[in-house]
């Protein structure tokens, strides 16, 4: 047969030629991967190259950075960090829903502040949403561009912490009777959104647990949705009361707070093991 044939051509060699070495073949076996801490744990996964570091130079003593940090790498499981990313992602689309929600309360405050005309009241409200959605189109492309620069946690938290300010300056512009503080403070705040929207997802991607990325994906996008839904009714409450709608930002603000504190802490902590 043909085969047999071609079979036989290729094994023959000329008289006195050495025999051809034999053939390697590919064995696709899976490299062993030097760090032993599972993916799974991004803080345990800071500590591997000073471990490497250690073995290398023959340090003994304790790899793990004392029982403190032990403690903190066992409480801040993936899982946790993303739970606190929802709520981060929650707060972020309540607050993108403060001003739809109450569109009176700012028409009202837009006309006291510029004394304009109730026929373009409507043309400054949609100039407040659209700032904010301008610079987090700018300022997310440069937190995508920072993060290849400085450590994810740090970016993300420098943001949060703009983010607090923003919504602080967007309550403060209604004492102050101010609509350009009320702007600036809008303009701000998609500055601070943009670098914990371009981060967490990848996240997510990287570090929930094996077989439920799409699952943890999911849950945190739902975020998306009920926030907005509960920004509308939220302020919708909370600007019809006598607290009026600048208590809706402070509210916000105070509960990010928290999460800000949190984002930091692990960064430092991060960089501590590393």
């Amino acid at each position: 047969p043909p085969a047999e044939c071609v079979r036989r051509l290729s094994s023959s060699s000329p008289p006195g030629s050495a025999a051809p070495p034999p053939r390697q073949i590919y064995s696709p076996v899976p490299m062993k991967i030097e760090s032993e801490v599972p993916k799974a744990n991004y803080l345990a996964l800071a500590a591997e190259p000073a471990k490497r570091e250690k073995r290398a130079v023959g340090v003994e003593g304790d790899e793990s950075g004392g029982p403190m940090s032990s403690a903190i790498v066992s409480i801040f499981t993936p899982a946790r960090i993303i739970w606190m990313f929802v709520v981060i992602n929650l707060l972020n689309y309540v607050d993108r829903g403060v001003i739809p929600g109450a569109p009176v309360q700012f028409q009202s405050f837009i006309h006291e502040t510029l004394q304009v005309p109730h026929s373009v009241e409507s043309t400054y409200l949609g100039i407040l949403q659209s700032v904010f959605i301008a610079t987090f189109s700018v300022a997310v492309v440069a937190a995508g561009n920072l993060v290849h620069k400085y450590p994810p946690f740090v970016v993300m938290g420098v943001g949060l912490g703009i983010w607090c300010v923003a919504v602080f300056l967007s309550g403060l512009a209604k004492p102050l009777g101010s609509f350009w503080v009320l702007i600036f403070g809008r303009a701000l705040s998609g500055v601070g959104e943009a670098s914990f929207q371009c981060i967490a997802p990848a996240f997510i991607e990287d570090f929930a647990p094996s077989g439920q990325k799409v699952l943890w994906l999911g849950i945190f996008f739902s975020s998306i949705t009920v926030g907005t839904a509960g920004g509308y009714a939220f302020s919708a409450v909370v600007s019809t009361s006598s607290w009026g709608w600048a208590s809706a930002f402070w509210i916000e603000g105070f509960a990010m707070v928290l999460c800000a504190f949190l984002v930091v802490f692990l960064s430092i902590i991060r960089c501590r093991l590393c």
